[in-house]
């Protein structure tokens, strides 16, 4: 492998790209096998939460912790250090709906930081070429994510890293 991996989800008030991030979590997987990881909460607008589908709203309300939130600024210092360098490829279920949302979010706080760079994001059922190019077996990938927290993120990781399989919720 010659470019990290970053296995990532994040959970927003809602699907626009106006609403907030309130979570994100990513594991960046280096080329010598080397792993970080980040979870975190963010400061966001809570009235956003109340459009939210029920199973959402009540994720939101029995996780999210004010007093355990970053603020925007130091949620984009995590989130620029997991994207900083080697120019990722990143696995997630839809991994464009958060890298839209996270390029936004660190430019609308950092408008002059340089732009978080990645190659293109694909669904991780769509990685079979990435996969095959790293001697991963990818059948049997689910089409939806079962990567909604970093217990997720890590079982991705490790099948991902060995060629196993990971189900869904």
């Amino acid at each position: 492998m010659n470019a990290p991996l970053v296995f990532m989800d994040t959970e927003t008030t809602g699907l626009s790209l106006t609403d907030d991030i309130w979570e994100f979590a990513a594991i960046r997987r280096e080329p010598d096998g080397t792993e970080t990881t980040a979870h975190i909460f963010i400061e966001h607008d809570r009235d956003k939460c109340r459009e939210l589908p029920l199973s959402f709203r009540d994720d939101h309300y029995a996780r999210f912790r004010d007093h355990h939130a970053y603020t925007r600024r130091d949620a984009c210092q995590v989130i620029t250090d997991v994207f900083r360098n080697g120019k990722p490829h990143v696995v997630g279920a839809v991994p464009n709906f958060d890298t839209e949302r996270l390029a936004q979010f660190v430019s609308k706080q950092w408008p002059h930081w340089p732009p978080l760079g990645w190659h293109d994001p694909r669904p991780i059922e769509q990685h079979d070429a990435t996969c095959d190019q790293h001697g991963v077996v990818s059948a049997g990938w689910p089409t939806q994510a079962a990567a909604q927290n970093a217990a997720d993120l890590h079982a991705a990781t490790a099948a991902y890293g060995s060629g196993g399989r990971v189900s869904g919720r």
